[in-house]
């Protein structure tokens, strides 16, 4: 029986916290100056860190690896000479989402390919790579998903 009476306890608590009346706008005390809360929260924004930095680091470091796996798999005769001297500040990539039609032209073509949130078309030399992780690569290092990637040649 003490569970019974738990929860009613609870259901009184929760009764008594609903009935309780919070202040309505019009009974809040009006200060002298109301464009204080604009202020405060453009400085808020102005003064934030720009973090963005460590997450690119992170990314390239995955999409790197991600090549120095996939390339030497899917092109062993091609990449060898490529590979040693890719660095990731050399990697042009754009993350990539189902809103672009393209997007959803690949997906529909490459029926193969399980789509996350967290796919990137890289473009290293004369190679164009879907890489596609299953978490979010700017904050964690990882592989990407072994069965998702494809790769292309394409021109330079």
């Amino acid at each position: 029986m003490s569970g019974v009476n738990r929860w009613i306890g609870l259901l009184a608590c929760v009764l008594a916290l609903s009935a309780t009346r919070l202040p309505a706008g019009e009974d809040m005390i009006e200060g002298t100056d109301s464009n204080l809360d604009r202020e405060f929260y453009n400085t808020y924004l102005d003064e934030l860190t720009d973090d963005h930095g460590p997450g690119e680091a992170t990314l390239r470091r995955n999409l790197l690896a991600s090549l120095n796996r996939i390339l030497p798999r899917e092109d062993p005769n091609g990449s060898g000479q490529f590979l040693p001297d890719l660095s990731a500040d050399e990697l042009r990539f754009q993350h990539i989402s189902r809103d672009s039609a393209f997007v959803r032209g690949i997906l529909t073509e490459l029926r193969n390919i399980h789509f996350t949130d967290y796919a990137y078309i890289v473009k290293a030399g004369p190679y164009l790579v879907l890489v596609v992780y299953r978490f979010n690569p700017e904050r964690f290092i990882q592989a990407e998903t072994q069965s998702h990637t494809l790769i292309q040649s394409a021109g330079n």
